[in-house]
C-alpha cells in the first residue's frame, strides 16, 4: 500500500539538497552514552555493535547508510529520540565502518543479507521476551529489505523500517552522476576508496589494481571495479540487477514500512514502486519533498526533525 506522507517541507527548506545537507551536515548533535560489543562472525570476521538506552523493553537495531556509523547525525538523532521514550537498542556497523578495517576481502553492499539476518536471529536468542524493531537508512535500508525477502528471521521481529533505500541501485548511480548530485557522489566515492585503501594498508589483499582504484570517480566505476568483483558479481550492471530490492518487495511478508521522498536527489523518481509491487504487509510512505534522509520541518531558528519522530511513532504504535 502506498500512502501519502503528512510531512510538509517548510518554506526555507523546499529544496531537496537543502533538506539533505541540513539534516546531514548542518545539524550538531552529541553522541549518547554507548556501549561497544564486538561480535565474531562465522567466517572469522567481526561486527561492532554500539548499544544505547535501557536494556529492557522494546529493542531497536539500526543499520546505517553508506560509510555511516553511530556517529552519523541521522543515527544519533534517532538514538536520542528513542532514549527519551525509554527505548534502547544498538547500531550494527557494517564491516569496516566502525573505524577499523574488517579482516575479510568482502565488506557490505545492497544485496548483503547474511550479517543482518545473523544479527537479528542472535538478538532474538538473547532478548527472548523483547520485541525487536529494525531501522535501515539508505543502503542499510536496501540491505534490510533484501534480508526480509530472502532470509529466515525471528518471530520477535515486530516491524522493519527503511528510510530512503536505493530500491534500484542503477537509478542511484545514474542520478548521482548528474547535476549537483555529483557533489554527493564525489564525497561518498572518495570515502569508499579510502576505506578500500585502509583495508589494503591493514594487510588485507584485495584483488584490485591500485592504479584502477586511484582512477575511480563515479559510483558505477567503484561498483564495477570494487563492489562487484569482491562480492561475486560479474560487474556493476550485474550487481545492480541482482541486488536491487525493488524486484523482491512482493516477497516481503513481514510487517514493513518504507519512507521515501519523491525529490530524493540520490535517486530517480521512476524508482518508486507501484502498489502492486509491494508485499501484503508493506506500507510505502511517500512525500513530495524531504530529500535524502532529510525530512526537516519547523522554523530556521527552531528546526524539527520529523523523520526521527515519525520512526519513533511507528515503533511505539506497533507495541
Amino acid at each position: 500500500m502506498i500512502i501519502n506522507s503528512q510531512f510538509q517541507a517548510p518554506w526555507w527548506l523546499k529544496n531537496p539538497h537543502l533538506q539533505t545537507l541540513f539534516a546531514g551536515v548542518a545539524r550538531s548533535i552529541d553522541a549518547p552514552e554507548l556501549r561497544q560489543e564486538r561480535w565474531q562472525t562465522r567466517d572469522d570476521d567481526f561486527l561492532d555493535l554500539h548499544w544505547f538506552g535501557p536494556s529492557n523493553g522494546p529493542f531497536v537495531i539500526i543499520f546505517h547508510g553508506l560509510e555511516g556509523s553511530s556517529d552519523s547525525n541521522y543515527v544519533r538523532g534517532l538514538m536520542h529520540t528513542l532514549i527519551n521514550k525509554n527505548i534502547g537498542g544498538a547500531v550494527m556497523h557494517f564491516r569496516g565502518c566502525s573505524g577499523e578495517p574488517n579482516r575479510k576481502v568482502q565488506s557490505y553492499h545492497c544485496g548483503h543479507t547474511h550479517d543482518i539476518a545473523w544479527v537479528l536471529n542472535t538478538l532474538a536468542q538473547k532478548l527472548t521476551s523483547q520485541p525487536i524493531f529494525a531501522v535501515g537508512f539508505s543502503i542499510g535500508g536496501a540491505a534490510l529489505l533484501n534480508t526480509l525477502a530472502q532470509e529466515n528471521l525471528p518471530e520477535s521481529l515486530a516491524l522493519s523500517l527503511a528510510v530512503s533505500p536505493p530500491l534500484q541501485p542503477r537509478s542511484g548511480a545514474n542520478r548521482m552522476n548528474r547535476g549537483f548530485s555529483k557533489i554527493y557522489q564525489h564525497k561518498l566515492v572518495a570515502h569508499c576508496v579510502q576505506s578500500a585503501r585502509a583495508k589494503q594498508d591493514a594487510g588485507v589483499k584485495l584483488p584490485i589494481d591500485q592504479k584502477i582504484l586511484n582512477s575511480v570517480k563515479t559510483f558505477w566505476e567503484f561498483d564495477h571495479e570494487v563492489t562487484a568483483p569482491l562480492h561475486g558479481y560479474k560487474g556493476a550492471d550485474d550487481y545492480y540487477d541482482r541486488a536491487a530490492p525493488r524486484q523482491r518487495l512482493k516477497q516481503i511478508t513481514r510487517h514493513c514500512h518504507i519512507i521515501h521522498a519523491l525529490d530524493d536527489p540520490f535517486f530517480e523518481p521512476a524508482m518508486i514502486p507501484k502498489s502492486e509491487e509491494l508485499g501484503p504487509n508493506t506500507s510505502f510512505e511517500l512525500s513530495q519533498r524531504g530529500g535524502h534522509v532529510g525530512f526537516v520541518s519547523g522554523q530556521p531558528w527552531h528546526p524539527e526533525y520529523w523523520l526521527e519522530q515519525r520512526l519513533a511513532k511507528l515503533i511505539t504504535g506497533a507495541l
